[in-house]
């Protein structure tokens, strides 16, 4: 015998924003110019801006390189990343001189933009980064150092990104690349906006561009080519027209050429994720037990089924082609025992935002059956994370908005 229990539910989040600061700064950071980078003198210098709530991300875009030609090499980085500051470290450990390095920076207080550091490597090859953000779709990589021992003829590729991973390729002659650093900035729809993607031997002015609102201009090196019989001299900068609101950038490379992207960078991001929406849930209590199903969590989609058993946490990502979603759990009731269930409403028109509910264990209950039903509203991947312990069983989503969010969709414990 057994009883059931139906509830339903339908819900909608706010949207959130996000603030970005941008700044331009020569190396040596508007200090004393006669401040040389060589192998015995590196820099250390602190970047300070206005206080966030949180600790940001930071993108390092590097606008003007010169250095001498034969062997040479600058070391770039950010570190002691802080509410309000960060270190930019440079060095340059070889012999040949450095004489201009030129870099904006944005402090990214948002989760939709993610960014993977990959400082001053000397293991120059293929590689692949776990990133955090399942709805990830663009992206695009910068380099923010280099040193080398001869001419070289590369740029870096993004040949892979997947809702887990991203994978960058170095494609070309990099045998006289020494070291490489680089950033990878990965973004759901709606981060950025790439208005051209070049490769420039010669002196380039692009066309105008129209200056969008809450948007910040990077432009990034993603490769060279370089003869090694001049200096490594290569050059941006941008002419903007404040009458008719337009902008055009200027790419100068002396020596070889440079791979380059221009992309508008969003400071207010409106694409927006939502949890997985509460639709119907149904409670079977059952007079008999089964002995293998002591406590069971399923996850079911139209195509794919989950099973969690074994004390631990485990993550669960549902594909985004799936609208309907069934979360199954099984729970073992004894005698005397007490079991509590809450299960969570992100609705903000609701008066009740979740359900609490108690059943108590007897002999007419040895097992009790939730069976949830949700839909995924904005068709997005969703990130879920099964939680068993002994006593309590927990399902949650996690969401990158402006914030990294945990939602508790459910839990269910147990109580002598």
């Amino acid at each position: 015998m057994y009883f059931l229990l139906n509830i339903i539910l339908f819900t909608l989040m706010p949207k959130l924003y996000t603030v970005a600061f941008v700044h331009d700064f020569d190396y040596p950071l508007n200090e004393n110019k006669t401040r040389a980078c060589d192998n015995n003198n590196s820099l250390s210098y602190p970047i300070i801006f206005q206080e966030y709530d949180v600790i940001p991300q930071v993108i390092f875009n590097v606008w003007q390189l010169n250095m001498t030609k034969d062997e040479n090499e600058v070391q770039a980085s950010v570190s002691k990343i802080e509410k309000g500051s960060f270190f930019v470290n440079i060095a340059c450990p070889k012999s040949g001189s450095v004489e201009a390095f030129k870099f904006k920076w944005s402090a990214i207080n948002d989760q939709r933009i993610q960014i993977i550091n990959c400082y001053n490597m000397t293991q120059i090859k293929k590689s692949t980064f776990i990133h955090d953000n399942p709805n990830a779709q663009l992206g695009y990589v910068s380099i923010t150092s280099i040193g080398f021992k001869g001419g070289v003829k590369f740029y870096l590729n993004i040949t892979q990104l997947n809702i887990t991973a991203v994978t960058v390729d170095i494609i070309g002659n990099y045998e006289n690349v020494t070291q490489l650093g680089y950033q990878i900035i990965l973004g759901v729809n709606g981060s950025f906006k790439k208005l051209n993607d070049s490769f420039n031997s010669d002196n380039f002015t692009s066309q105008n561009y129209n200056v969008e609102s809450n948007s910040i201009l990077a432009n990034c090196f993603y490769g060279f080519d370089f003869s090694n019989s001049e200096n490594f001299n290569f050059i941006s900068s941008i002419d903007r027209n404040q009458t008719n609101n337009s902008f055009s950038y200027i790419i100068q490379p002396i020596g070889g050429g440079s791979h380059n992207s221009v992309f508008l960078i969003a400071e207010q991001i409106q694409t927006t994720y939502l949890p997985l929406q509460f639709q119907k849930l149904q409670i079977t209590q059952f007079e008999d037990f089964a002995p293998q199903t002591e406590s069971l969590i399923i996850i079911l989609n139209q195509e794919e089924k989950d099973e969690f058993s074994t004390i631990g946490v485990f993550l669960k990502i549902i594909d985004k082609q799936f609208d309907k979603i069934q979360i199954s759990t099984r729970i073992k009731c004894e005698t005397n025992q007490t079991i509590k269930s809450t299960f969570n409403k992100f609705k903000n028109s609701v008066l009740q935002k979740s359900f609490n509910l108690i059943h108590r264990c007897d002999e007419n209950i040895k097992q009790i059956k939730f069976d949830l039903d949700l839909t995924n509203a904005d068709k997005s991947f969703n990130e879920l994370i099964v939680n068993i312990s002994k006593m309590r069983y927990t399902v949650s989503q996690i969401i990158y908005n402006q914030v990294k969010e945990e939602y508790i969709l459910y839990e269910i414990y147990r109580q002598q």
